[in-house]
């Protein structure tokens, strides 16, 4: 007798703990999502996620004009992001001036 994959998946997952792993690496694609709906697909293009460490988002923009303008929705974007993964996985975000994007 076979048992589909897909039924017993999603509880080894689980199971093992990878379940956090894999909603983690969901966040810059959510990321680039959420800022794009509430600021404009300019802002998600300029920015981009570099990591995420103990609950730290570090995002990488252009310029410090750039940083600016995103603190201004840094809450709405923590908001989202978490609402999305329904866990608290982000407490806060840090802007980095990076010259080479």
């Amino acid at each position: 007798m076979f048992i589909p994959l897909k039924s017993v998946l999603p509880q080894f997952i689980d199971k093992i703990g990878a379940g956090a792993a894999i909603e983690k690496k969901q966040i810059p694609l959510a990321y680039q999502k959420i800022v794009a709906e509430i600021l404009n697909e300019k802002a998600a293009r300029a920015s981009r996620v570099l990591f995420l460490r103990n609950k730290i988002l570090t995002i990488a923009v252009p310029s410090s004009a750039w940083a600016c303008q995103l603190q201004f929705v840094q809450h709405n974007v923590i908001c989202e992001i978490n609402k999305l993964l329904g866990e608290k996985a982000v407490e806060r975000i840090v802007f980095k001036v990076v010259s080479n994007m």
